[in-house]
């Protein structure tokens, strides 16, 4: 409920004033329109008299100067119309942008998550098979206890940094943050069989880096990992994705008692 307040809210402070401008838009182009009428019909006039195109069109200059005036007014006036619809445009899709990140991190929050999983949920060639991976730092509150939230949050970056670009390969892989520091990872992939050599290579790989991350704090350098859950299964929606992740959550609080992987299937 607070959400789609917050959304409406929003979309009225970016988009409210549009009507308005449209409006305006509509009668500066009706007003070009009739006045485009009227000098092509005294030039026509001109024209039947005898007068060449060129002379009608230097008879015509004269008498109607005025209506330059008029004319330059109303298409700076479309003009400004016309840019106030583009800024429009452009405060909606940045306050989009800022609605479906993470302020921290700059990868997608549960928002874009939704966005993204509803996406490729729509096209029919990437359903299918896929893996969902919960990522989450090793003693994550001792940290920010004895070093301070500041340290917290360069480790977080850190973590989002190297997501970001392990898993860049594949437009359809995302990276967000769930909310702490707790990370989701969604690779849709062509069956079982890619899903195999994934789980083998890559995340073994992913886990090595992540337990070899760390931090310079006064010249002390601080060394933390992240446990992380593997689930794989069908991507078909957003319900099967949040499914995955109960999953993958579960097999992240074992690799957390036993610090090693393990899956839940």
């Amino acid at each position: 409920m607070v959400t789609s307040m917050a959304r409406h809210r929003m979309l009225e402070n970016t988009l409210g004033s549009s009507p308005a401008l449209v409006t305006l838009l509509i009668a500066t182009l009706l007003l070009l329109w009739s006045i485009c009428q009227s000098w092509t019909a005294a030039l026509s006039q001109q024209i039947s008299a005898g007068l060449t195109p060129e002379l009608a069109l230097l008879a015509w200059l004269p008498g109607y100067g005025s209506s330059y005036a008029l004319t330059a007014l109303l298409l700076a006036w479309g003009g400004w119309v016309c840019l106030r619809l583009v800024n429009t445009q452009r405060t909606a899709r940045y306050w989009y942008t800022r609605s479906i990140s993470d302020p921290l991190t700059g990868i997608a929050n549960r928002r874009g998550l939704r966005r993204h999983v509803r996406r490729f949920s729509r096209d029919r060639r990437q359903r299918g098979w896929g893996i969902v991976l919960i990522i989450d730092l090793d003693n994550f509150k001792e940290m920010n206890d004895r070093y301070g939230h500041n340290v917290g949050d360069q480790a977080l970056r850190a973590v989002a940094t190297l997501l970001k670009g392990y898993f860049k390969r594949r437009d359809d892989w995302l990276v967000a943050r769930l909310g702490g520091d707790e990370f989701i990872v969604t690779m849709p992939t062509l069956g079982p069989r890619q899903t195999n050599r994934l789980r083998h290579r890559v995340l073994k790989e992913l886990i090595d880096k992540l337990d070899r991350m760390s931090l310079v704090v006064n010249g002390e350098a601080i060394i933390y990992g992240a446990s992380v859950g593997y689930a794989e299964g069908c991507l078909s929606d957003l319900s099967s994705v949040l499914a995955l992740a109960r999953q993958a959550d579960q097999s992240m609080f074992h690799a957390k008692r036993h610090r090693h992987f393990y899956t839940a299937n």
